[in-house]
């Protein structure tokens, strides 16, 4: 089953994409650090920040695209 089946009339953002994508493989990224830094405090701290940013980032982003206004 793919969104086509689901929601027929619902055409994806390419530019939505990109940067959800963007996103993902950012925190995909700062998990790797995590792992690889786990002995090292303040990196991992750092690393968590930016995962909270581009977590929040990838909400705003996803309520943008459906037309909301996301958490402040």
């Amino acid at each position: 089953m793919v969104c086509e089946d689901v929601c027929p009339t619902y055409t994806v953002d390419k530019e939505f994409l990109i940067q959800a994508a963007d996103i993902c493989e950012a925190l995909t990224n700062l998990t790797y650090l995590i792992r690889m830094d786990s002995g090292e405090p303040g990196r991992v701290q750092s690393y968590v920040e930016m995962v909270e940013e581009r977590t929040h980032a990838l909400g705003s982003l996803l309520h943008a695209i459906a037309g909301e206004d996301g958490p402040q």
